[in-house]
């Protein structure tokens, strides 16, 4: 990292750090409210920031769901039940990994000094509810470990600053509902489309709990190789590795680490998640007979125009799911119109029409 970058991140680390917490702090004050409530729970969209409301009860048989699905002895394959907080432990491992860093030239002293835990305390394992599709019942809860004070927070907000540039260089990046929008009228641009159009979804089941953690990190590599010499990358992919592996956190008294795969509520996952599936998606349409007219993606949910009829579509969904062994899709698909983050596509006379779903 040069001395103009570095000096520039110094600067506005303070600032993010703030905004991190600020961020965090926000689904924990709702978590601790919607527990002690008599006769309603509140909870917060992940993404919109809005309220939902649901019994006490429901929210509790989510937990104790949730708590099962944490458990050693239901997924010993991700996480590790604990038996003491190892939280002192990870922080003299992540700054080894930091004064290596400063040993190559990745970071200066000040910088080194920046990133380095202050009085760090486990994450905190809480839910949101995944409120952006029609359910029946209550919306099911997505697993987040608040990460804000952590021992490898700061570190994880660092890589991101290096990641995130690359995500938006990604041909099937959509960064917004607006992003999405535009992208939609380019594709009218080039139409009239054929009448047997197919619009189709697909959603990866837990994305971040299913990139295997040496996959992820040779994806930010791939990425990262023109930015640093190779001493200086194999640091930084260091510190991406001590990110993912030292992410441990309490619930309900209990202390647990997350062993394999993308910790669940760090910065750099969102980034990282974005880079795996862009080279997944590139490899996965080189190896398919027939491909989408359009594949556009937001983190785990993809949008894709479809020309080739209803069944060679079902056997490019087949393809996707057995062309990984870890990442699955769930798929819907309509000639009519389907929904896609918080806009509902239509197909009428050739052309891709818009409204808000």
């Amino acid at each position: 990292m040069s001395k103009d970058k570095a000096e520039k991140f110094c600067q506005t680390f303070a600032a993010k750090c703030q905004l991190a917490s600020a961020e965090e702090s926000a689904p924990e004050v709702q978590h601790s409210a919607r527990c002690s409530m008599e006769k309603v729970a509140f909870k917060v969209k992940d993404s919109s920031k809005r309220l939902t409301k649901a019994p006490p009860s429901s929210y509790k048989t989510e937990i104790s769901t949730l708590k099962n699905a944490i458990d050693i002895s239901t997924t010993p394959h991700i996480t590790k039940k604990l038996e003491h907080d190892p939280t002192t432990d990870f922080d003299k491992t992540t700054c080894k990994a930091l004064d290596k860093a400063y040993q190559v030239g990745l970071i200066d002293n000040e910088l080194k000094s920046a990133l380095k835990p202050k009085n760090p305390n486990p994450g905190r394992f809480y839910t949101l509810p995944k409120i952006h599709k029609q359910y029946e019942n209550i919306p099911p809860g997505r697993p987040i470990v608040g990460a804000n004070g952590t021992v490898t927070e700061r570190v994880s907000l660092f890589i991101d600053h290096h990641l995130k540039p690359h995500v938006s260089t990604l041909d099937s990046y959509v960064q917004d509902d607006m992003d999405f929008l535009r992208k939609i009228e380019a594709i009218n641009e080039d139409g009239p489309h054929p009448p047997d159009i197919i619009l189709s979804t697909l959603d990866v089941s837990s994305l971040y709990t299913n990139i295997p953690t040496k996959e992820g990190i040779n994806s930010c590599r791939s990425f990262l190789e023109p930015d640093f010499p190779p001493e200086q990358l194999d640091s930084f992919c260091k510190l991406i590795e001590v990110v993912l592996t030292h992410n441990n956190f309490t619930f309900n008294g209990t202390h647990y680490n997350q062993i394999f795969w993308t910790s669940m509520g760090t910065k750099l996952a969102p980034s990282m998640a974005c880079l795996f599936m862009g080279l997944l998606k590139k490899r996965l349409l080189a190896s398919a007979s027939l491909k989408p007219l359009l594949w556009i993606r937001y983190i785990d949910d993809i949008f894709l125009i479809w020309t080739h009829g209803q069944d060679e579509l079902q056997r490019f969904i087949e393809h996707c799911n057995s062309f990984h062994r870890t990442i699955k899709f769930t798929s819907e698909s309509s000639t009519d119109k389907i929904p896609f983050l918080d806009v509902l596509v239509s197909f009428k006379d050739g052309k891709l029409h818009t409204d808000l779903y």
